[in-house]
């Protein structure tokens, strides 16, 4: 029926993935409340924004360095999947002048917080709704200790 959808349209629109525990988590399809390219790109935006200052109010010079990681998810009828999500957050980074290492495959999760703390990185993303179900997607951060982000950095992301 015509107002359901209209109904359905309103949520997809009106409200925004939240930052949960280690990211965000969510169904894939259109809308603000959906994994898709624009929560990808705008979570990756805010990350990046998040790190410049950072670094800027620790008077740190080095340069930003984030591992990027994802799974084999995918929603081919959105045309949407976990590798597409972390190219484009690769490509975000580059805008941004930080460096990415994007994972040439499909990665387990452990490798990125281990690849962050062992190269001394800023941050790391993995791209993967874990234990979710097969239609979510999930963006998850790491800080540069390699645990999963938590307050206040979470909200300050999500802010930024």
């Amino acid at each position: 029926s015509s107002s359901s959808s209209s109904s359905s349209n309103s949520c997809r629109l009106l409200t925004r993935l939240e930052f949960g525990t280690a990211g965000l988590r969510g169904p894939m399809g259109g809308g603000f409340n959906r994994m898709n390219d624009l929560t990808v790109i705008q979570a990756t935006q805010g990350l990046v924004a998040y790190l410049k200052e950072v670094k800027k109010n620790c008077h740190e010079s080095k340069s930003i360095s984030i591992a990027i990681a994802y799974d084999h998810r995918a929603s081919p009828q959105h045309d949407l999947s976990s590798k597409r999500f972390a190219q484009l957050a690769a490509c975000v980074c580059a805008f941004a002048e930080v460096e990415a290492h994007l994972f040439r495959g499909f990665t387990c999760t452990p490798l990125v917080p281990f690849m962050v703390k062992h190269k001394a990185m800023d941050a790391g993303i993995v791209v993967t709704a874990s234990h979710n179900p097969k239609q979510d997607n999930g963006f998850k951060v790491y800080w540069s200790t390699g645990s999963q982000i938590v307050p206040p950095h979470d909200v300050n992301i999500k802010n930024s």
